[in-house]
């Protein structure tokens, strides 16, 4: 990678300040013991490099043995110990997100069976207060075209409906007023 300890892959995961305060706490923590050891890992490498280009082989490879191996070790162990916590982490939202998405389809389906329900009761609402009287007005209407006097429109609402058959319950009423007022002006002049 790089000799600059910040430039690597890892060194830019470890330093990176931003993606890293939303990780676990105990992944936290070992990013700040891993940075010391990573660090030495990356000095060491420098040294290393010196002394192969000074001609110093054994050098090299004897501090590559017992100091940069070790510390590579001891990295390797606590990555290995971040990948089993972010796999437990996973894990866990998985979890959660699996019982959120049972939650959401829950609420998602009572909602939708709320609506169902509530149309319906719309639909119960419109044709009782409206749909119903108006049937009546309309079979009211229809003996009134036919001559019939004798009846009344039973609707017995607030609204426009009602004021409709309480009009044509006074029409009604006039008309066979003035049928019988004819009538006795007929029977008188008989």
């Amino acid at each position: 990678g790089s000799l600059d300890c910040k430039n690597c892959i890892l060194g830019k995961w470890l330093y990176d300040t931003n993606g890293n305060r939303s990780l676990d706490p105990r992944i936290q923590n070992l990013i700040e013991q891993i940075k010391p050891i990573h660090e030495a890992i990356h000095a060491s490498a420098t040294t290393i490099f010196d002394m192969i280009e000074n001609g110093n082989q054994e050098a090299a490879v004897d501090a590559f043995l017992n100091q940069t191996k070790t510390s590579i070790n001891t990295l390797i162990s606590m990555l290995d110990e971040v990948e089993t916590i972010a796999k437990e982490t996973l894990a866990s939202k998985e979890t959660q997100l699996v019982v959120v998405t049972w939650i959401t389809l829950g609420v998602c389906c009572g909602t939708i069976v709320a609506v169902i329900v509530a149309c319906g009761f719309m639909v119960l609402y419109i044709f009782k207060r409206i749909i119903t009287p108006v049937q009546k007005i309309t079979e009211s209407s229809q003996l009134l075209s036919e001559g019939n006097l004798h009846f009344r429109i039973g609707v017995t609402s607030n609204n426009e409906i009602g004021i409709l058959a309480n009009s044509l319950n006074s029409s009604v009423d006039t008309l066979q007023t003035l049928i019988n007022d004819i009538t006795n002006c007929l029977t008188a002049i008989s």
